[in-house]
C-alpha cells in the first residue's frame, strides 16, 4: 500500500532530522564524509528516495520530487557549513601546535651554541643585502653604480660612493637624486652597526 502524502512528508521530516543530527555530531572531516556518503551517496538515503519517484503517479511524483530536492539542498548546505566549521577548527589546532613566539629572547642554551633568534636572522639578511648594493661584486662592479661604466671602471671614481635617493629593486642600481641621505643613510648606519658588532665579538 502506497504512503499517503502526509505519511510521506512525515517520513521525509524524520530522515532530515536523522541526517542533520548525524551532521551535527560529526567530530572531524572523516566522520563528516561518512555522513555525506550515507545521505547523498549513490546508495544514500536521499538517492533511495529519488529512486521511488518512478513508481508514483505524475502529480504525486511532482510534489514528492520537489520535497526530496529541497531535502537534498538542506542536507547539502548543512554539510558545507559543518565542513567549514571543522576545517577552521582543524586549522586553528594546527596553528596553535606550530605557533612560535618570535618576540621571546633567545634562550641561554641555544645562544651559547651560536644560534640566533629568527627575527635577528631576518634583520641580518636584509642588512647584508642592502650593504651588498655598495660593495664590489665578484667582477669588481658595484651594483649601486648600475650601468654607469665610468663609475664602475675609473679608479679615481670607483670609491666615491653616491648618496642615491632610492635604488632599483632588482639590480640595486642607484636612482633619483645623488645627494640624498634616505636609503644610503640607512645603509651607512647598518655598516656602522655591523662594524660595532664585529668589534664587540672580537673583544676578549
Amino acid at each position: 500500500m502506497a504512503e499517503t502524502p502526509t505519511a510521506q512528508t512525515a517520513s521525509l521530516e524524520g530522515i532530515e532530522a536523522e541526517l542533520l543530527g548525524a551532521i551535527a555530531k560529526a567530530a572531524d572531516l572523516g566522520a563528516l564524509e561518512e555522513v555525506r556518503v550515507t545521505a547523498l551517496g549513490k546508495k544514500g538515503r536521499v538517492s533511495e528516495l529519488m529512486q521511488t519517484l518512478g513508481r508514483m503517479a505524475p502529480e504525486e511524483r511532482k510534489s514528492f520530487g520537489q520535497a526530496v530536492n529541497q531535502l537534498k539542498e538542506r542536507v547539502g548546505e548543512a554539510l558545507e557549513r559543518k565542513r567549514e566549521t571543522l576545517g577552521r577548527g582543524a586549522l586553528s589546532a594546527r596553528l596553535a601546535a606550530e605557533r612560535a613566539d618570535v618576540t621571546l629572547p633567545v634562550r641561554e642554551g641555544p645562544l651559547a651554541e651560536g644560534r640566533i633568534h629568527p627575527v635577528s636572522q631576518v634583520a641580518d639578511e636584509i642588512s647584508r643585502r642592502l650593504i651588498s648594493t655598495f660593495l664590489d661584486d665578484g667582477d669588481g662592479h658595484r651594483p649601486a653604480f648600475g650601468a654607469a661604466e665610468k663609475l664602475q671602471t675609473d679608479p679615481t671614481l670607483h670609491d666615491r660612493l653616491l648618496f642615491n635617493e632610492y635604488f632599483h629593486g632588482d639590480t640595486g642600481a642607484g636612482l633619483g637624486a645623488t645627494h640624498q641621505t634616505g636609503w644610503t643613510g640607512l645603509v651607512a648606519a647598518l655598516i656602522v652597526r655591523n662594524a660595532e658588532r664585529a668589534r664587540g665579538a672580537e673583544a676578549p
